[in-house]
C-alpha cells in the first residue's frame, strides 16, 4: 500500500517575441515555487467587510480544515483594517477610526476584535490555531507607511533614528482609504520600514499577504522594495497585489515580483461584474504560469455581506457554473467570499468538483478560443495526456433579457480542436462520459448565462474489460473459490479519498470470470468492537474450512490482525474471540491464509519482512510462536540503493500451492510496485527468489496480488487507478482491481506478464438471460454506481447515456421480450438493448415510468426482436439530465 503522489509541474504557456522571454525569465524567481497552482482559499471580506473578528475567522478555519482542506482549499486570509478598534459595521469608519500600532508604527492587530493578539503576541497565536488545522493564514495591508506613524515621528525599526516621518510623502495617497502615506524609495529608511513590517508579520506565521493600493496604479518603486523585503525574511509568503485592473503593460513586471495580482476591480455578484470578466480575462491569458497568477478577484458566493445586505449570492445557478468554469479556465486564483460554515449543498458542489479542480490546477495554453454571437469558448491542454478542455458560456447581451432562449445549442467543430476523427467527450461538472462525436456532431445545449466544461479525448478503439469493477474503487484482491463460484473479496477506496481512505470490505461474485455481481459492504471496521478508528479497513482474506468462512484482517498501525467468522461466505461475519488474533509489531498488514494438504493452516503477513505462525483446526487461534522469515537476497531478491529493505519483498504476500510447490507471490519494490514471487519444497521456506510476476509500471504506485485455480485455469488479481485516472490526471488513492490468465512453465515457475492488459480475461461461462440477473451484475460500465439498502442492491446514480455491459449471453433459440424491475420517483427514462457494441444493433427499448418512489418497484417489459445465439448485451440508458431511475434487475423472455 505504500504511494507516492507524483507533482506533475504545470508546463508554461509560451507567447512570442522578447515579452515572452523575460516572462519566463521571471518566472526563475524562487518565490514561484510557494504557489506552483493557483492559491485557493478564504478571504473575509465578501462576509465581512472591515469588522471580521477572531471567533468567524476560526469558524471559517474549522469548516475548510473538515470540509474543503482535502479538495486543495488552504489559506484563511483576514482581510482589510483588523488594526482598526472601533470598526463596528463592514464598512470603512472614516470618522474616527482608532488605529493599534506598536512603538515602530507597524500595526497590530485589534485586542478587542481579536483577544489572542493581547500581550503583544500579534496575529501568531491565530496564525498557530489556523496552521494546527493544516492550513495557511494570511493578512491584509495598505500600501505605505500608518499616517498615525507619520503624525507621532514614530521610529523605524534599525534605521538609525530615521522615523516615519521621514519616509513618507502625501503624492499618490489612496483616494478610497486614507490610513497610510506612500513611502518614498529613495528615502533613507524606507527599505527599513518595509523590512520591518516583514519580519514582525513572518514571526507570527503569515504565509500569504495581500496589499491593496498597490498595482492600479502601479507602484513599482514600492512592489520592489516590497519583493526584497518578502524575500529577506526566509519565509515562503505569497504575495498578492490589489487592486485591479493591474495595467497590462506591467505584466512582466508583475510576473517578476508577486505570486497574483488584480485583473478587475472589486468583483460583485452582479452580471455587469461577470461579463466584465469575460472582456479582461483574454487579455491577460499570455501571462498565466507557474508560481505567477492573473487574479479575477474573490468567489462572490455562498452567504456574502453579512454585515451589510446579507444574502446567499444574488447569480443565479447557472451563473455560479459560470463563474466557476471561467475562473478554472483561466486559472484564477480561487479565494471564496462567503461565510464557509453557511454553505449549502449546492455552493460545496461548486467548489469541490475534483475534475474542475483538476483543470484549474493543472491544464496548460489556457485561451479564448472565440467569442461571437453570444457565446464564448476558451480551450486549454491537459500535459499528461493531450486531451483538450473546452468551456463554452452562453452570454449574450441583448436586450431586453427576456426575450433570450432559456438555452441554446451549440455546434463544436471536433476538428477546429484538432481531432480528425472520432473522440470522447465528457461532461466534467456532471462527472459523466458522454459519448464519442466525430465532425460536428458534438452539439451541447448551454442554459443562459450557463457554462459547459467539456474534457475531450481521442476514442480508444480496444474494448476494455480491465479493471473488473467500475462502480466503486476496489483494492487488495482477495479472491477465494467455493461451490463453483469465484468469490472476490476486496478492501474499498472511497470515492473522495486522497490518501487511504478504507472503512469496509466488499464482496464480488462471478462463475464466469467477466460478469460481477456487486454484493456491497460484507463486513467493516465496525465489526472489531477493539479498533480504535475508522479508517483502516485494509487487504483482507476469506478462507472455507469445516463449513465456516474465516475472514483476516489487518488494523495498520500497530493495532493488530483480527479474525471474523461466518457460516456462509456472504456473511454475517462476527468477531469470535474479540481481540486480535496477531499484535505483533507495525508490521502486521496483509494477512493471507493457506491450509496445507495435511490440514495445517499457516498464516503470513509484513510490511517491509514477511512473518508467519502457524493455527490452529479453530482458525481463530494460534499454535506456536510468530516466525520473523530471513529477508535474504535468495529468498526474495535484492533491491539496489536501500539498507532498510534489502529484499523486493515489499508487503502484501499471497500464499499459494500448486502441484507440491509452494508459492509466495508480493507487491515487490516500491514505488511502483510489482508482483515478484519465490518457491519452496514448503510453506515454512527456505524461499528461493524465481523473478517478477508483473513489472511495476508508472501508472500504478500499488499492487497486491491474490492467486486462484478456476475452471481449468490459474488467475492473478491485483490492481491499478486506470478508472480513476480516465476522471483526473492527478494521483489519489483511488484503485480498482484487474486480473489476468497465468501461464506456468514446465518447471513450476511463472511466465512473466505485461502489465494489467486493457483485454483481460476470456469468459469461462455462459450467462443464462432467462433467469432473473441481478442489474449490479456487470463486465462493464460507465457512469453508474450501485447501492445497498435493506430489500438488496440495485444499480443507482443512472443518467442520460450511462450504461452497462453483460459479456458472453447465450440466448440460444431466441429471445422475444425483455422485463427490467426500476423505480423511479422522477419521470423515468428508458433502456436501449443493443447487442455487441454500444452503438450495435438495437432489439428493443424498454420504457421505465414514475413508480411513485425510488425504491417503489415495478416490472416494465418491452418487445424485443428476436435474438439467437451468445452475445455482449449493452443496456444504454436515456432520458433527460437528471437521475432517470434506479434498476434492480432483468431477464429475457423466451
Amino acid at each position: 500500500m505504500n504511494k507516492r503522489i507524483t507533482l506533475f509541474l504545470i508546463t508554461l504557456l509560451t507567447v512570442c517575441g522578447v515579452q515572452s522571454q523575460n516572462n519566463n525569465q521571471n518566472r526563475n524567481a524562487d518565490f514561484h515555487k510557494w504557489a506552483e497552482t493557483p492559491p485557493m482559499g478564504w478571504n473575509s471580506w465578501d462576509c465581512f467587510g472591515a469588522n471580521v473578528t477572531e471567533a468567524e475567522v476560526k469558524a471559517n478555519a474549522d469548516y475548510m480544515a473538515e470540509h474543503l482542506k482535502d479538495y486543495g482549499w488552504e489559506y484563511i486570509v483576514v482581510d482589510i483594517r483588523w488594526f482598526v478598534e472601533n470598526q463596528t459595521t463592514g464598512y470603512y469608519n472614516f470618522k474616527d477610526p482608532k488605529y493599534v500600532l506598536d512603538e515602530y508604527g507597524r500595526y497590530m492587530p485589534a485586542v478587542n476584535r481579536f483577544p489572542s493578539a493581547g500581550n503583544g503576541n500579534g496575529f501568531k497565536p491565530l496564525a498557530d490555531y489556523v496552521h494546527s488545522k493544516g492550513l495557511k493564514f494570511g493578512i491584509h495591508l495598505m500600501r505605505g507607511v500608518p499616517t498615525l506613524a507619520v503624525e507621532k515621528k514614530l521610529p523605524v525599526k534599525d534605521a538609525g533614528g530615521v522615523t516615519a516621518a521621514d519616509i513618507y510623502s502625501t503624492d499618490w495617497k489612496c483616494p478610497w482609504l486614507g490610513d497610510n502615506y506612500t513611502i518614498v524609495a529613495d528615502r533613507p529608511g524606507a527599505q527599513e520600514y518595509y523590512n520591518s513590517i516583514f519580519d514582525l508579520y513572518a514571526s507570527w506565521g503569515v504565509d500569504f499577504v495581500k496589499i491593496d493600493d498597490l498595482s492600479r496604479p502601479y507602484h513599482q518603486a514600492e512592489i520592489e522594495m516590497i519583493r526584497k523585503a518578502i524575500d529577506r525574511t526566509g519565509r515562503p509568503i505569497v504575495l498578492s497585489m490589489s487592486p485591479g485592473e493591474t495595467d497590462v503593460n506591467k505584466a512582466d513586471h508583475a510576473v517578476g515580483h508577486a505570486n497574483m495580482w488584480r485583473t478587475v476591480d472589486d468583483f460583485w455578484d452582479n452580471w455587469p461584474h461577470l461579463y466584465h470578466q469575460f472582456e479582461v480575462c483574454p487579455k491577460w491569458a499570455p501571462y498565466i504560469g507557474r508560481g505567477a497568477w492573473p487574479d479575477a478577484d474573490m468567489l462572490p458566493l455562498g452567504h456574502i455581506d453579512l454585515r451589510g445586505n446579507a444574502r446567499m449570492s444574488k447569480f443565479t445557478r447557472d451563473e455560479q457554473y459560470m463563474v466557476m468554469t471561467l475562473f478554472a479556465m483561466f486559472k484564477s486564483p480561487l479565494m471564496f467570499g462567503g461565510h464557509l460554515p453557511d454553505n449549502d449543498k449546492f455552493t460545496n458542489s461548486l467548489i469541490t468538483n475534483e475534475e474542475v479542480l483538476y483543470v484549474h490546477r493543472n491544464s496548460v495554453n489556457n485561451k479564448q478560443w472565440y467569442n461571437k454571437d453570444g457565446v464564448i469558448a476558451w480551450t486549454a491542454d491537459d500535459p499528461r495526456n493531450g486531451d483538450k478542455y473546452l468551456a463554452l458560456f452562453y452570454v449574450d447581451q441583448k436586450e431586453p433579457r427576456e426575450s433570450h432562449p432559456a438555452n441554446r445549442k451549440v455546434t463544436v467543430d471536433l476538428k477546429e480542436l484538432g481531432f480528425g476523427g472520432a473522440a470522447k467527450v465528457r461532461d466534467i461538472w456532471r462527472n459523466q462520459d458522454i459519448g464519442n462525436f466525430s465532425g460536428t456532431e458534438f452539439s451541447p445545449v448551454i442554459n443562459y448565462h450557463g457554462a459547459g466544461l467539456y474534457r475531450i479525448s481521442k476514442k480508444l478503439k480496444v474494448q476494455t474489460n480491465n479493471p473488473i469493477i467500475q462502480t466503486k474503487y476496489t483494492a487488495d484482491p482477495a479472491p477465494m473459490v467455493h461451490n463453483d463460484t469465484v468469490f472476490l473479496y476486496s478492501s474499498h477506496d472511497d470515492d473522495n479519498a486522497k490518501g487511504f481512505v478504507m472503512r469496509e470490505w466488499l464482496l464480488y461474485t462471478s462463475t464466469d470470470m467477466v460478469n460481477w455481481t456487486d454484493h456491497g459492504v460484507v463486513a467493516s471496521l465496525k465489526d472489531f468492537k477493539w479498533v480504535p478508528y475508522d479508517n483502516g479497513a485494509w487487504a483482507p482474506q476469506c478462507i472455507e474450512r469445516n463449513g465456516k468462512f474465516y475472514m483476516y484482517c489487518p488494523m495498520p498501525g500497530g493495532i493488530g490482525i483480527g479474525v471474523l467468522v461466518a457460516d456462509s461466505p456472504y456473511g454475517p461475519f462476527i468477531d469470535p474471540i474479540g481481540k486480535p488474533l496477531v499484535k505483533n509489531s507495525y508490521a502486521d498488514i496483509d494477512p493471507t491464509v493457506l491450509i496445507d494438504d495435511d490440514g495445517q493452516a499457516y498464516m503470513y503477513w509484513g510490511n517491509p519482512d514477511l512473518y508467519y505462525v502457524k493455527l490452529n483446526e479453530d482458525m481463530i487461534s494460534c499454535d506456536g510462536e510468530v516466525v520473523h522469515e530471513q529477508m535474504t537476497h535468495e529468498a526474495f531478491g535484492e533491491r539496489k540503493g536501500n539498507q532498510k529493505r534489502p529484499t523486493l519483498y515489499e508487503e502484501g504476500p499471497w500464499a499459494y500451492k500448486r502441484k507440491n510447490k509452494y508459492y509466495m507471490a508480493f507487491a515487490s519494490t516500491c514505488c511502483p510496485e510489482g508482483m515478484g514471487y519465490s518457491m519452496s519444497d514448503s510453506p515454512t521456506g527456505p524461499w528461493v527468489y524465481k523473478g517478477m510476476i508483473m513489472e511495476g509500471d508508472r501508472r500504478s504506485n500499488g499492487n497486491h496480488p491474490g492467486i486462484i485455480d478456476y475452471k481449468g485455469n490459474t488467475y492473478v488479481f491485483g490492481f491499478n487507478y486506470d478508472i480513476h485516472f480516465s476522471k483526473i490526471s492527478q494521483h489519489y488513492e483511488r484503485r480498482s482491481i484487474c486480473v489476468e490468465k497465468l501461464t506456468f512453465n514446465p518447471d513450476g515457475t511463472i511466465q512473466q506478464l505485461p502489465f494489467w492488459t486493457a483485454k483481460g480475461v476470456d469468459p469461462v461461462g455462459k450467462l443464462d438471460p432467462y433467469r432473473r440477473v441481478e442489474a449490479e451484475t456487470i463486465a462493464w460500465s460507465e457512469g453508474l454506481k450501485t447501492e445497498k439498502s435493506e430489500a438488496g442492491m440495485y444499480v443507482t446514480a443512472i443518467h442520460d447515456g450511462d450504461y452497462i455491459r453483460v459479456r458472453n449471453v447465450d440466448f440460444k433459440k431466441g429471445a422475444k421480450s425483455f422485463e427490467a424491475v426500476a423505480a423511479s420517483s422522477s419521470s423515468g427514462g428508458q433502456i436501449e438493448i443493443r447487442l455487441d457494441d454500444k452503438e450495435g444493433t438495437l432489439i428493443g427499448t424498454c420504457v421505465i415510468g414514475n413508480t411513485g418512489g425510488p425504491e417503489s418497484w415495478k416490472t416494465f417489459q418491452a418487445q424485443v426482436d428476436k435474438v439467437k445465439g451468445v452475445h455482449d448485451v449493452y443496456f444504454i440508458f436515456r432520458g433527460g439530465e437528471d437521475e432517470l431511475f434506479n434498476f434492480d434487475c432483468w431477464k429475457f423472455i423466451r
